[in-house]
C-alpha cells in the first residue's frame, strides 16, 4: 500500500506535467491564433518578440520573491521535522509528563527563542522611529512586511535548531545542514511547480498582450 507521501508525490507529478503541456499549449495555440488572425489582439510566442520573451522570462520566474520563500520554508520544515519539535510539543500538551524532562527543557528553551525573534521584530517595527518601518513611517512598503515570510521562516529554524540541540537531536553542523537539505528535497516538487506556474501564467499574459 502506497503511503501518504508517496501519493503527494504522485499528484505532484501529475500536476507538473500538467503544466508543461499546459505551457506547450499555450505556445502552439498563441501561434495558430496570431497566424489566422495575423492583426488580431493574440501575440504569438514563436515570433521573435515571442522567442525574446520565453528566454527572459526564465530569469523573471526564478528571480521571484515566492521562490526564496519556498525554498526558505523547506529549510525551515526540515529542522522543524528532524528536531521532532511538533511531535514532542503535541505529546507536551497532551501528557506532560510523558515527554522527558530533557526535552522539556530543550521545549521552553526553543518556545522563548521563538518568542524573542517575535518580540524583537515587533519593538523594530512598532518602536518610535522602527527601523523596519518604510521611509514615511508606515507598515506599507517596508522591510517587516517585505521580509514577513522569511522572518517566520527564520524564527520557526531558530526555534526548531534550538530545541534539536537542547534534545540532542542534532549533534553536530553536519546534522543541522543535512536536516535543511532534507527539507529543501522534500519541497522541492514545490519548487518545480512554481518555476511552471509562473512560466504559464506569464506566457499567456503575453500572448494576450497584457505584458510586453
Amino acid at each position: 500500500m502506497k503511503s501518504k507521501r508517496d501519493i503527494i508525490r504522485r499528484i505532484m507529478a501529475i500536476a507538473i506535467v500538467m503544466l508543461a503541456a499546459a505551457e506547450v499549449g499555450v505556445i502552439v495555440v498563441s501561434w495558430l491564433v496570431s497566424a489566422i488572425f495575423p492583426y488580431g489582439m493574440v501575440r504569438s510566442l514563436l515570433s521573435s518578440e515571442g522567442v525574446r520573451f520565453l528566454i527572459g522570462n526564465l530569469v523573471t520566474a526564478m528571480s521571484l520573491a515566492p521562490l526564496l520563500w519556498l525554498i526558505l520554508a523547506g529549510m525551515a520544515y526540515g529542522l522543524l521535522r528532524a528536531s521532532g519539535l511538533v511531535a514532542d510539543l503535541k505529546l507536551f500538551l497532551h501528557t506532560r509528563s510523558a515527554l522527558p524532562y530533557v526535552s522539556r527543557i530543550a521545549l521552553y528553551a526553543s518556545l522563548t527563542v521563538f518568542l524573542a525573534v517575535i518580540i524583537v521584530v515587533a519593538v523594530m517595527t512598532f518602536a518610535p522611529g522602527g527601523m523596519l518601518l518604510s521611509a514615511t513611517g508606515g507598515l506599507y512598503g517596508s522591510s517587516v512586511l517585505a521580509g514577513f515570510v522569511p522572518l517566520i521562516a527564520f524564527a520557526v529554524a531558530l526555534a526548531a535548531a534550538t530545541y534539536g540541540a537542547c534534545a540532542s537531536r542534532f549533534s553536530s553542523a553536519t546534522d543541522f545542514v543535512n536536516a535543511m537539505t532534507r527539507g529543501v528535497i522534500t519541497t522541492a516538487p514545490l519548487l518545480v511547480a512554481y518555476v511552471f506556474i509562473v512560466q504559464v501564467t506569464l506566457s499567456v499574459m503575453f500572448a494576450l498582450g497584457v505584458i510586453g
